[in-house]
């Protein structure tokens, strides 16, 4: 009697509460989350990297780190397994852009460049930064923009493009009010170029730094984010879109003392329009699955010059040497002939 009142109690424990199962499980809390899952070394971030499959993910991917790990000690090592990567408070975000992604930024640093050297003058003072590391908020954070335009007398660049494939417009813009209200205002202009393939529209959006002086006391000035420019320059079907209007570049945004300060450089939207067609262009190429017939190719290798085959026998040579002082030397070993003279 009692072992039939045992399995009933158990039965009704085994079994799921009413209602409780149309309910998704709870999350931990980010303070009971296992310690594990945090790099707390560079070791431990290499090891996530390592447990991640690059190529199903998308153009950026978070790994979490320990608080009272630095990523900035450790760049040279980072660096050997991830290219670009941003660094924040509580975790590293990789940037793997796609071909897509990589033409249309190419396109454009190309577009900048020639622009910059035809325009001249106090322009030549402004150069490309490419995805140089910059520094935010004292050396706490830091980013790898896709472009970025910098004088040598900044330490921070005046304008930044930032073109995202996969990212939502909300990240790009929380990307650049970080750039802008973390480095004080200073980084004076962000651009977001957000390229979609055809059935989306593909836009151009501007962030601007608006500087003010403060009523607070303890403070100089304050720094806000102005929204600008926010338009299409790809249509959903694939066409152009807003020919007219144009990316601006302006003297203004280096803080660089001339007359000159009403000239600026204007990449139109017909511009960006063509990096981003190019672009589609060579994704479509990498996208296909059969190459056309190719001509028979035999690969010639290098052969080896004597100086790299005398360094080739004479690493067999320390090889069978070590062999020997360790039990024998190896079935397949023929000593040479100055050791045969030797041990005559």
């Amino acid at each position: 009697m009692t072992r039939q009142k045992s399995s009933s109690a158990e039965t009704a424990l085994s079994r799921t509460p009413p209602d409780k199962s149309i309910l998704p499980p709870t999350p931990p809390g980010s303070n009971e989350r296992p310690a594990s899952r945090l790099a707390a070394t560079a070791r431990d971030l290499e090891r996530q990297y390592r447990k991640i499959n690059t190529a199903d993910l998308s153009e950026t991917h978070q790994l979490n780190i320990h608080e009272d790990f630095d990523p900035h000690k450790h760049l040279d090592v980072i660096h050997t397994y991830a290219r670009r990567f941003d660094c924040y408070r509580k975790y590293i975000r990789l940037r793997m852009p796609s071909t897509f992604h990589e033409f249309v930024i190419t396109g454009l640093a190309m577009e900048s460049h020639d622009r910059l050297r035809k325009l001249g003058g106090k322009f030549e003072q402004v150069f490309l930064g490419g995805s140089s590391r910059v520094y935010l908020d004292g050396k706490l954070e830091s980013r790898q923009p896709d472009i970025q335009f910098r004088t040598r007398s900044r330490r921070f660049p005046g304008v930044i493009i930032e073109v995202a494939h996969t990212q939502t417009h909300k990240a790009l813009e929380a990307l650049a009010y970080d750039y802008i209200l973390k480095s004080d205002g200073l980084i004076k202009r962000v651009y977001g170029i957000d390229i979609n393939p055809k059935g989306r529209p593909s836009t151009v959006s501007e962030w601007r730094v608006k500087t003010t002086p403060s009523d607070d006391p303890d403070y100089d000035e304050e720094v806000r984010v102005e929204k600008g420019l926010y338009k299409e320059f790809c249509a959903a079907d694939g066409s152009l879109a807003n020919p007219d209007e144009s990316l601006v570049i302006s003297l203004n945004d280096f803080d660089i003392d001339t007359a000159e300060q009403d000239r600026e450089i204007a990449m139109s939207f017909s511009t960006i329009y063509k990096c981003y067609e190019t672009a589609l262009q060579f994704q479509a190429q990498d996208e296909i699955d059969t190459e056309p017939r190719r001509k028979r190719v035999k690969r010639v290798h290098p052969t080896p010059s004597p100086i790299e085959q005398l360094k080739s026998d004479d690493e067999k040579r320390f090889q069978a040497a070590e062999q020997r002082a360790q039990g024998g030397a190896p079935s397949d070993y023929e000593p040479t002939t100055e050791e045969d003279d030797s041990s005559s």
